[in-house]
């Protein structure tokens, strides 16, 4: 007896279903913290304005601006305890609008000793936190927090990028997502 076109392709169509329209659904920022572990969102300043080469503290691009506006909507769903950011005026208007958004303030830390920070956050299970940060110290976090990097390095202008770095007593994972 032959099957029909639709009982050969309904498979097909359940698998592609559930990558397409379940899948973003997984892998997006909006997940339930679990009791016994923490996750730290790691996400670079958004695009900073490279007009003028000696500047070591410039604003947002236009491109920037927009891109921090897009954490907000990233990050709904997720309950945050606290966000983090270095002094310059990239990260804070990075995370800026998300904190307005939530009526919290931004904590600052200095870009390099971010360890005692880290510490803390991972005595707070069941917690979410974000952190700001650059280029060459949001890696560097991940190795600190025992997670494998997902790539080897940031390129000069990947600023599309949050780690999800999700913490238990004995394993830490990180997932890379692009926003």
């Amino acid at each position: 007896m032959k099957k029909s076109i639709l009982s050969r392709t309904t498979p097909l169509l359940i698998l592609f279903v559930g990558i397409f329209c379940v899948g973003p659904l997984i892998l997006s920022c909006s997940s339930k913290i679990k009791k016994d572990e923490v996750v730290i969102y790691l996400v670079r300043h958004a695009e900073k304005d490279l007009s003028d080469p000696t500047n070591v503290d410039p604003e947002l691009t236009a491109e920037g601006l927009a891109r921090a506006e897009k954490l907000v909507k990233e990050m709904k769903g997720v309950k945050l305890e606290g966000v983090f950011s270095t002094e310059y005026i990239r990260n804070i208007k990075t995370v800026q609008p998300l904190c307005d958004d939530r009526g919290m303030e931004i904590q600052n830390y200095a870009a390099f000793d971010f360890s005692g920070m880290l510490d803390l956050m991972k005595t707070n299970k069941g917690k979410a936190f974000l952190i700001c940060g650059h280029g060459d110290n949001l890696l560097p976090m991940v190795d600190y927090l025992g997670a494998t990097r997902p790539i080897e390095s940031l390129g000069h202008t990947e600023n599309d990028k949050i780690f999800r770095v999700k913490i238990t007593d004995d394993t830490s994972i990180v997932e890379m997502l692009v926003y």
